[in-house]
């Protein structure tokens, strides 16, 4: 992973979008969970070495296919990476599926994944949406909703 991170840093946004983004996304249905863990990482650890738009739309998408993994391994490093997504996304056109997300990982059937989602997962959307105005009074609307 610090190699493919050494790499984005030196070879700019476009490469590392068509050369390293294309790996990741042949490598997300890979047999082997280390392969698709690989991933999963490589979701938070390139963000910030693409366009924003490419954050929010395949990194995003990426790390959504990896919430729905077989392996615990591979959804609990999602729900970390997704935690690392957040502060990159530039606004809140995306906020539903990331609570989405949340609550989704909040109801994993690991208890180490929702662990993940609650220490990591959810500050970071109470702090996006901290910073994003708005979101934090959606978020806390929906979590009332969803308890009743």
């Amino acid at each position: 992973m610090d190699a493919c991170v050494s790499l984005a840093k030196n070879v700019g946004e476009m490469r590392t979008e068509t050369e390293l983004l294309p790996q990741c996304w042949e490598q997300i249905n890979h047999m082997y969970e280390e392969r698709r863990l690989l991933v999963a990482q490589s979701c938070g650890e390139l963000a910030e070495f693409v366009r924003p738009e490419i954050r929010d739309s395949l990194i995003l998408s990426i790390v959504q296919q990896l919430i729905e993994d077989s392996a615990t391994i591979v959804r609990e490093a999602a729900a970390h990476n997704l935690a690392k997504l957040l502060p990159l996304f530039p606004n809140v056109d995306k906020y539903f599926k990331v609570e989405e997300l949340m609550f989704q990982l909040i109801c994993d059937p690991s208890g180490v994944v929702v662990e993940t989602t609650l220490k990591e997962f959810v500050p970071a959307v109470i702090k996006w949406g901290n910073k994003l105005d708005h979101v934090l009074g959606v978020l806390l609307s929906h979590i009332c909703s969803s308890a009743q």
